[in-house]
Parts: C-alpha cells; structure tokens; sequence
C-alpha cells in the first residue's frame, strides 16, 4: 500500500469513526427521549415507588395529592395524584419490602411562588385533580381517606366541605 493509499484509509477510519459517535449520540439521546415518554405512559410504581409518596403513618388504600418541587426550576411544582395500596408481605409487587404500591392517576405541573395554607388543605389542591380525588373517592363508595402533601412533607387530611358542616352542626 503506497503512503497516499494509507494516509487516504486514515483519513476514512477517521471520517467513520467521527460519524459512529455522532450516530450513537444521537441514537442515546432518541432513547432517552423514549425511556422518558415511557415513564410517564408506565405510571405503577412498586419497587421505584419514590419515597415521598410511601407514608405509613396515613392509612392505606388512600387517595393523596402529593406535590414535589422542580430543583432546577424555584417556581415549578408538580401535584402527582396518587392511589396508595397496601401490599402484603410475600406479593412478588412488595420487593423493595415497603409495602405499599404507588399508581398516578394524574399529575399536574404548575408555576408559582411557595405557598402553602395549612389552615384549609382545599386550597393547596389543583382545580382539576382537586375534583378528580372527589370524584374518585365517591366511585370508590365515599370510603378512602384523602390526602394532601406538602413538598415538605406536611399531610393534611381533606375533608368535603359538606362533611365538615355535618361534623360541626352535631358538635354543636
């Protein structure tokens, strides 16, 4: 092979070898896009359940509106609407042995600066999912207990506004 064949095959192994890494970073990143859009279509959690939303000083089944901030971004929140089962100690769901199931039903990504009424738990709720955890409880017959979760960890127990005039026309 003369010098100038060989400096030619360089310069084409150099020329696929550039394109070979353009391509895979490409395709990595078409992936990652994928894995991501998979993630929010495959919203059962068992094992990766995130911790947050796993509290066992509330009962289980529970509905629960539970919102976490955005790190990068100071005034993005989003509210995952949530179903907590429990699972029992050998379901092959139960792993990580945490013992609860996570299904989103919902999540609600929103702008604003931290606020947070710990006087009517109401207002801490998204107006849609604020609704759908209602509607949900009543197809459920009325009977699992409802949650909101602060991003600090603050759970309040929503109350329907009907059930609280009940409660306190009875008190008194």
């Amino acid at each position: 092979m003369s010098e100038t064949e060989a400096m030619d095959r360089t310069a084409l192994d150099e020329a696929l070898e550039a394109a070979s890494r353009a391509f895979k970073a490409t395709a990595q990143s078409q992936i990652d896009q994928i894995k991501q859009q998979m993630t929010n279509v495959l919203r059962v959690q068992y094992a990766d359940a995130p911790k947050a939303a796993i509290r066992p000083d509330l009962p289980a089944p529970r509905l629960q509106l539970r919102w976490a901030k955005d790190h990068r971004h100071n005034y993005e929140k989003t509210c995952y609407y949530e179903l907590i089962l429990p699972l029992r100690e050998h379901d092959c769901r139960n792993d990580d042995k945490q013992g609860y199931g996570v299904i989103e039903l919902s999540r609600t990504s929103v702008g604003c600066p931290d606020r947070w009424s710990g006087d009517d738990p109401w207002f801490n709720t998204p107006f849609r999912d604020g609704s759908h955890i209602l509607w949900d409880c009543d197809a459920f017959g009325g009977s699992l207990p409802m949650y909101v979760i602060c991003w600090d960890g603050t759970a309040q127990a929503l109350i329907r506004k009907a059930d609280r005039a009940a409660s306190t026309t009875k008190e008194g």
